[in-house]
C-alpha cells in the first residue's frame, strides 16, 4: 500500500492546522509549521518532518568538513586499497 502523504504539498494557509500523519508506520498528531533551513529556504509542513528536513540540512556543513578532514588524512597517510 502506498501512503500519499508524500504527495501533499503544504501552504502557508495550512500553518497552526492540526493534522493527522503517518511518520514510518506510526499515525500521530502534528502541526503544520513553517520553517526556514540554514540556507535561507522556507518550508511548510507538519513539526516532526521539518525538523528532520531541518535536521539533515545543518548537518551538511558537518559532513561536508568530516568528509574532507578523510580526504586529506588518506592522502597524508595513504590508502591501502
Amino acid at each position: 500500500m502506498k501512503n500519499n502523504e508524500e504527495e501533499k504539498i503544504w501552504t502557508e494557509e495550512d500553518i497552526g492546522t492540526e493534522v493527522t500523519v503517518v511518520t514510518e508506520g506510526i499515525r500521530h498528531i502534528d502541526i503544520i509549521v513553517e520553517a526556514y533551513l540554514p540556507d535561507g529556504q522556507k518550508i511548510i509542513g507538519p513539526r516532526l518532518k521539518c525538523g528532520h528536513i531541518f535536521a539533515r540540512f545543518s548537518m551538511i556543513p558537518a559532513m561536508e568538513q568530516a568528509s574532507q578532514a578523510t580526504k586529506d588524512m588518506i592522502m597524508r597517510f595513504g590508502d591501502d586499497e
